[in-house]
């Protein structure tokens, strides 16, 4: 069928107000689609106490790098001895007069008595005694299933929970015990063995705790088995 142009002009009227129409369509449902997608993202950002945490999470999900195992060459190159002679004893000289020192008795109620407050977590760390308030949803990071997914959903359980306490306390006895990065090495460790009775969780634990305390270390998998990497 043939238009004239006044029908060319009236066709070209309604193809343009459907155009309109849709476009304004489109443009609500992708800001509806938007605002949904930002509500998701939001409500997945804050449940972590730190924003880096959810970038990380979300990194733990690609794919592991694979690195081959290796032994290192033995540090002695004469082996050592399987048996070592004892040493016998000898006679000490005399150096000098015997001289008798008396000491004062002391009595037992002058002695103060500190008394150790029981928390949630106590051990007993190079003769110290001490205390760790901890957050029970942090008992709930498991490593499971036992692959890569395992420990992206423990990480994801641990950076939930209220793990600052932890942190804090491990810095403050650190600085009052004067610790060095191995003395650190082996609270955060021993704190996590304590924490968790699955060899695996307690790696993962001490893992998270070693970043958070600002220590660069890395974790990976071995046979199915948690490999922490200095």
């Amino acid at each position: 069928m043939l238009l004239n142009k006044d029908g060319e002009l009236k066709w070209f009227k309604l193809f343009g107000h459907f155009s309109l129409i849709f476009l304004f369509l489109s443009s609500a449902l992708a800001a509806e689609s938007f605002k949904d997608f930002k509500r998701t993202q939001s409500k997945s950002f804050s449940a972590f106490k730190d924003k880096k945490d959810a970038a990380f999470n979300n990194y733990l999900k690609e794919q592991f790098e694979e690195y081959n195992a290796y032994i290192e060459a033995p540090l002695y190159k004469v082996p050592k001895p399987k048996s070592i002679t004892p040493a016998s004893a000898k006679d000490i000289k005399s150096v000098g007069p015997v001289v008798n020192i008396k000491l004062k008795s002391i009595v037992s109620s002058d002695i103060p008595v500190v008394a150790f407050k029981k928390q949630d977590l106590n051990l007993n760390f190079f003769g110290t005694d001490l205390g760790f308030s901890i957050d029970d949803s942090i008992k709930t990071a498991k490593f499971y299933p036992q692959n890569q997914e395992g420990i992206a959903n423990f990480f994801s359980a641990a950076a939930k929970s209220e793990y600052e306490n932890i942190v804090l306390s491990i810095s403050s006895i650190q600085n009052s015990m004067r610790l060095n990065d191995w003395g650190v090495y082996l609270l955060v460790m021993q704190f996590s063995q304590e924490l968790f009775s699955n060899p695996d969780d307690a790696k993962l634990m001490s893992w998270f705790l070693f970043n958070k305390l600002g220590y660069d270390v890395k974790v990976g998998l071995s046979a199915k088995q948690v490999t922490l990497m200095k």
